[in-house]
Parts: structure tokens; C-alpha cells; sequence
């Protein structure tokens, strides 16, 4: 198990964008590269709710 830190950066508007930094042995276990495409849907496992991340197969 691995913790990050959710962090948030705010625009010059109203608008605020978040940003998980993920692990590098995670990211080259997965075989994942800067450019790729991930899909992130919204999870329940055991009760918590979390996010499902994947590489979107092209």
C-alpha cells in the first residue's frame, strides 16, 4: 500500500484542477507512459468509495 496526497491547483477563474501523483513502480508495473490515456470511474470496494484508474486500449 502507498499513500499520496490529493492536491488542488486553482485557476485564475473560479475553476480548480486536482492532481494525484502516482507512484513510479506503480506507473512501470502498469507499463503506463507520459501521453497515455487513462479512464477514471468512480468505485465502491467494501463499503469505500474511491477511484478505478486504467489505460484506455486503443
Amino acid at each position: 500500500m502507498t499513500i499520496v496526497k490529493l492536491q488542488a491547483k486553482k485557476s485564475r477563474d473560479r475553476y480548480v484542477t486536482y492532481m494525484i501523483t502516482a507512484p513510479k513502480d506503480c506507473v512501470d508495473l502498469l507499463g503506463w507512459k507520459p501521453g497515455d490515456k487513462l479512464v477514471v470511474e468512480l468505485a465502491e470496494k467494501e463499503g469505500k468509495k474511491g477511484l478505478f484508474i486504467y489505460k484506455l486500449e486503443s
